[in-house]
């Protein structure tokens, strides 16, 4: 595995080093930073959200995702998200509360919105499905 391709804790630190980086990435993932009404949206200072330069409307990004309403900072959010996609077989609320070194319920609370941001649904699939012979 080349260097290039590695991605660790210390590259972590530096992509995400802030809350502003945090949130600018989760803004990036889900809107444009141009305004229908041709302004240009900004981060409000003190508050985790965006308004336009014209006509004022605000977006919050974190709304309706695992990170609405936390007050846990959203760089401890991304350290989580890397320290359970990077545990081969699970991580335990326990494992995550020292590593993080936040409380039990802190961590539990983490780890159960990821997982049910992960979860698959039951339902079969449908309509003309195309497999392979291999096994």
């Amino acid at each position: 595995m080349t260097k290039e391709t590695r991605y660790g804790l210390t590259s972590l630190k530096r992509d995400f080093p802030n809350e502003e980086a945090c949130l600018q990435f989760i803004f990036d993932a889900q809107h444009t930073r141009k305004c229908s009404c041709g302004g240009q949206y900004r981060m409000i200072k003190g508050r985790k959200q965006f308004q336009c330069s014209k006509c004022r409307f605000q977006i919050a990004p974190c709304a309706n995702t695992i990170f609405h309403k936390s007050a846990t900072p959203l760089s401890l959010w991304f350290h989580s998200i890397w320290i359970f996609s990077n545990a081969k077989s699970g991580i335990s609320a326990l494992e995550m509360q020292r590593q993080l070194e936040v409380t039990y319920k802190c961590a539990w609370r983490i780890l159960s919105r990821i997982r049910k941001a992960l979860k698959q649904d039951d339902t079969k699939l449908k309509g003309d499905v195309e497999m392979d012979s291999a096994y």
